[in-house]
């Protein structure tokens, strides 16, 4: 017979409550990173709540490359999520359609309306702008997985979305929150995604609408000796909050989005190229039909039309796409008939080019070119001169 003395009791209850608390040490003393999944592990940081962070102001140039950043998850309709929340699929999902948009050399031909996108390519995307390391790999909606690929599709005529931030907070241990306003365009747009609501009106015949807005927690990593954003959340706001402040006052002050007037005079004359309008409608209107009128035609994994039309001394290039529709993206002058605002043409001195924009960014016999990081592309303008004396003008400007 055993015998439970008051003693015997008071060691059994000692004993089940120093289980308890360890097990609740144990169990609440988790982070949430421990609780997700390895292959979709991302590090969350004990961050300031946001009142207790400071307000900035980017530069110009880091408020396009913040723009870029957000635009690579708006125009893949990336679905919200919290912190140390976002799902497996949806890490599957974008890795294939940022791609889709900007890689679509990557994208292996099946047929004329599909193709694959091997595995690697979804990881190294997921790594690059979630600061996750490694993948599930399996079939999801819409896109087939097998033997490390995963079947495509091909679209078009898609919505072109771009965002654009409107609040910065620093945070601190380098994270920031940050607000944004996502527009939606037409795949016809060749406007400035940087620009203005007003100056879209303006120039625009179907401006962007603002879709929705959104706030996004980001971090700023480092490595080999570079630095860039990665992706911590990202939510769809329900209602305007004071977000909007920084575009309304930013306008004004010129600390993130300048006006026209304030643009490096490089940047000014790579706008020069639309001196003849910004489609083959408006070319053909200001200078009539052309002289001949070449067209290329791929319909590879990223279909495209490239149209050059000749006139004297003058070569315009279009561009058709997914997301384009006759972008004039090539220009070369060869006559001095032809003079940008500047008073710059075929005939003007190398001098009086340095003079206007600066040195160039490349020399080489007979040609200076200047390279200007538009955030989005490169715009690219070349001078070609014989005894320094400008010969033939060159805008080349990537596809965005």
């Amino acid at each position: 017979m055993i015998v439970v003395t008051n003693r015997t009791r008071f060691i059994v209850i000692c004993v089940i409550l120093v289980l308890a608390i360890a097990s609740a040490v144990l169990f609440f003393g988790k982070k949430a990173e421990d609780n997700l999944e390895p292959a979709i592990r991302q590090v969350v940081a004990e961050r300031p709540h946001e009142a207790e962070g400071r307000e900035i102001r980017p530069s110009k140039e880091e408020w396009k490359k913040l723009n870029v950043f957000f635009s690579n998850f708006s125009e893949v309709f990336l679905d919200s999520f919290s912190e140390g929340e976002v799902t497996n699929d949806e890490l599957i999902r974008y890795g294939i359609s940022h791609n889709y948009h900007n890689n679509p050399n990557l994208i292996e031909k099946v047929s004329s309306t599909s193709g694959r996108l091997a595995a690697r390519y979804v990881e190294a995307s997921v790594k690059k702008y979630f600061g996750i390391a490694q993948v599930m790999h399996h079939s999801i909606e819409w896109h087939d997985y097998k033997d490390g690929y995963y079947s495509i599709a091909y679209a078009s005529g898609e919505a072109y979305c771009f965002s654009q931030v409107t609040k910065l907070i620093d945070v601190g241990e380098g994270d920031y929150d940050a607000y944004a306003n996502v527009y939606v365009a037409s795949s016809g747009f060749i406007g400035d995604p940087h620009g203005t609501e007003s100056l879209w009106k303006e120039s625009e015949e179907d401006p962007p609408d603002l879709g929705y807005r959104i706030r996004g927690v980001i971090r700023k990593v480092h490595e080999d000796g570079k630095s860039r954003y990665v992706l911590l959340e990202y939510l769809r706001l329900e209602k305007v909050g004071p977000e909007s402040e920084l575009l309304e006052e930013s306008a004004a002050s010129g600390d993130v989005m300048p006006d026209d007037h304030s643009k490096p005079a490089i940047e000014l004359f790579i706008d020069e190229m639309r001196m003849f309008g910004n489609n083959r409608d408006q070319i053909i209107e200001i200078l009539g039909a052309p002289l001949n009128a070449k067209r290329y035609e791929d319909s590879g994994p990223y279909p495209y039309v490239s149209t050059g039309l000749e006139y004297e001394g003058l070569l315009i290039g279009l561009w058709s796409d997914a997301m384009h529709d006759q972008y004039v993206n090539y220009v070369s002058l060869s006559s001095d008939k032809y003079a940008t605002s500047f008073g710059i043409k075929v005939g003007s001195s190398v001098e009086e080019v340095v003079e206007l924009l600066g040195e160039p960014s490349e020399k080489e016999q007979g040609q200076i070119t200047y390279i200007y990081d538009m955030a989005v592309t490169d715009g690219v303008i070349r001078f070609n001169f014989t005894d320094s004396i400008i010969t033939e003008i060159e805008w080349d400007i990537g596809i965005i």
